[in-house]
This record gives C-alpha cells, structure tokens and sequence, in this order.
C-alpha cells in the first residue's frame, strides 16, 4: 500500500492503526533479526498493517513454518490477503483471542506492529497475558512503539526484555525483544 493510501487509513482509524507511515525497512530488518528463522515452526504476527512485516516473515520463514496473522481493520485485512503464500493464515480478528487458536506454549515467535500505547490498560495487559501464555518457553515476543512507555509492564510479564531504537522510520520506533 503506498504510503499516501496507508496515511490515509491511519488517520480513520487512528484508535486501531496507531501508525502513520508503512513500517520502514530498516526497522522491520531490526524486528527479524533476533528471529532464528531456521529453527522456528510457528510465527504469529499481530497487526499486519499494509503486510510490509508480513512479507518480509514470509520471505525469511522455513518452507515448512507457518504464520498466523490476526488484524482487526478491514482494509489492512484485505490489502494483507492478497498475499498469496500457503504458509500464511490471515484471521480478521482482535489479538485477544489468541486462546482460542493456540494451545498453551505451542507458539514459537510472536512478532506485533501492535499500538499498544493508545490501548486501555486490561485490552493491553489482557494482549500480553494471552500472548505470554501461548509462547513457547524460551519464545520471542518482538514489539515495536514509538515509546518507551509500555516498557515497565513489558517488564512484569517477560523477565528477559532489550529495546533497541531504530531511527531510520518514520516516526523512529522502539523495538522489544522479550523472551519467555
């Protein structure tokens, strides 16, 4: 989706979006590379946005790996679905019911675009609590904001978290690499 139509989308949906740019290459690289993309079967991604992320876990992802991606806006949906890949399963659904997909710690990596800053505080614990319990132990749950200020109830959840800032996006963002 060209930037002009992804602004655009933002903008109506801003409480859902949390975005105003696609995600840069530069920090989408920065997101995937904690990933041992060799070594992983399940990747779920939540929030797919234009499916820049997406794309780029697809292009990286073992032949036999599969990605479940949960997005809640219907034209991110749409856009994301037109990717043709038998590897991916794209659900038009909050991330809240990541329960009712996935058994407890059968989950390898998740990898979320979520805006988790302008989330009410349960939707967000609730997001993470779910997520936490669906990863695999020694699982990955890679974040990315324009803030640090989820940093501390990242922390309570996840005993292993590292930011790494990456610059070159628009606004520059902030990466968390947590562990379970």
């Amino acid at each position: 989706m060209e930037n002009k139509r992804f602004l655009l989308e933002a903008v109506k949906t801003f409480r859902t979006t949390g975005a105003v740019a696609s995600s840069s290459k530069h920090l989408v690289r920065k997101m995937l590379a904690p990933v041992s993309f060799d070594q992983v079967n399940l990747i779920v991604e939540l929030g797919t946005g234009d499916g820049c992320v997406t794309t780029s876990i697809l292009d990286r992802m073992h032949p036999n790996a599969r990605l479940v991606a949960f997005e809640i806006n219907e034209s991110f949906w749409h856009k994301t679905n037109k990717i043709t890949d038998p590897r991916l399963r794209l659900l038009l659904e909050s991330a809240e019911n990541l329960p009712q997909h996935f058994a407890p710690n059968s989950v390898d990596v998740v990898i979320s675009s979520l805006p988790l800053a302008i989330f009410p505080p349960p939707l967000k614990r609730s997001i993470l609590e779910n997520l936490h319990h669906v990863l695999r132990p020694g699982g990955l749950y890679i974040q990315f904001q324009y803030s640090l200020n989820d940093l501390k109830l990242i922390k309570q959840i996840f005993k292993k978290v590292h930011t790494k800032l990456e610059l070159r996006n628009i606004p520059p963002a902030f990466v968390y690499v947590s562990q379970k």
